[in-house]
C-alpha cells in the first residue's frame, strides 16, 4: 500500500512538472470550422494551412469560419482562395494570453461574409492589425472598438469584408485615367470649334 502511494505521489510530481515547464501558450487553439488544427499542419481537406512556429493560418481554397484562441496569428491567402469566401474570423483572448493580436499579411486576398473580430480579456493592444498594402474594395476597413461584460476590448472589423492590395489599384480620384480622358475630349472639341469657327471668318473676308 506504501509503495502505491509512493508511485502515485511520484507520477503527481512528474505531471506537475510538466504543467510548471509548459509553454504559456500550450493550450491555445487554432480551428479551421469545428475541426481542431492546433496540432497539425492543416485541416483535413487541405484547404487550410497552419504552421505553428511562425502562428501563421494561410488560407488555401477554404470557406468556413476560423477561430483563434489564446495566441496571435497572421493570416495569409494563396491563389486557390480568390474566388472563395469564408465565413468570419475570431481572435479570442484567454486568461493566459489576454490580448492576442490578429495580423493580416500585406500579400492576403481576403474576403468573407461575416466580422473579423477579437476579443480581449484586458485593454491596451489593437487587436486587429491591417497590411499597410491592403484596400477594402468597397466602403472602408474602419476597426471598431467595444466591451462587454466579458471583455474589456473587442476590435471589430465588420463584414462582409474585401481586403486585397488589388483593390488600391481601381480607387477612384479626380486624378484617375477616365477623369482625364473626358478633359481632353472637351478640350479637344474646343480646340476644333474655335479652328472651324476662325476659317469661317477667313472665307468670309475673302
Amino acid at each position: 500500500m506504501k509503495a502505491n502511494s509512493k508511485l502515485k505521489l511520484g507520477i503527481g510530481a512528474i505531471v506537475a512538472a510538466l504543467f510548471a515547464i509548459m509553454p504559456s501558450s500550450a493550450f491555445a487553439t487554432v480551428k479551421a470550422g469545428t475541426e481542431d488544427i492546433t496540432s497539425k499542419t492543416s485541416n483535413t481537406a487541405g484547404t487550410v494551412k497552419y504552421d505553428s512556429s511562425t502562428k501563421t493560418i494561410t488560407l488555401d481554397g477554404y470557406a468556413g469560419d476560423i477561430t483563434i484562441t489564446g495566441q496571435d496569428a497572421t493570416i495569409k491567402t494563396t491563389s486557390k482562395q480568390a474566388d472563395k469566401k469564408i465565413g468570419k474570423i475570431t481572435i479570442v483572448g484567454d486568461a493566459t494570453t489576454q490580448k492576442p493580436v490578429l495580423t493580416i499579411d500585406d500579400s492576403a486576398n481576403l474576403v468573407t461574409t461575416g466580422d473579423v473580430a477579437a476579443y480581449h480579456k484586458a485593454t491596451g493592444t489593437a487587436g486587429i492589425k491591417l497590411g499597410s498594402k491592403l484596400c477594402s474594395k468597397s466602403g472602408s476597413a474602419d476597426i471598431k472598438t467595444s466591451s462587454s461584460s466579458s471583455f474589456s476590448a473587442i476590435y471589430t472589423l465588420g463584414g462582409p469584408v474585401n481586403l486585397s492590395a488589388d483593390n488600391c489599384k481601381n480607387s477612384k480620384s479626380p486624378d484617375t485615367p477616365e477623369t482625364l480622358d473626358a478633359i481632353y475630349v472637351y478640350v479637344a472639341i474646343l480646340v476644333a470649334s474655335s479652328a472651324i469657327f476662325a476659317y469661317r471668318r477667313y472665307l468670309a473676308k475673302r
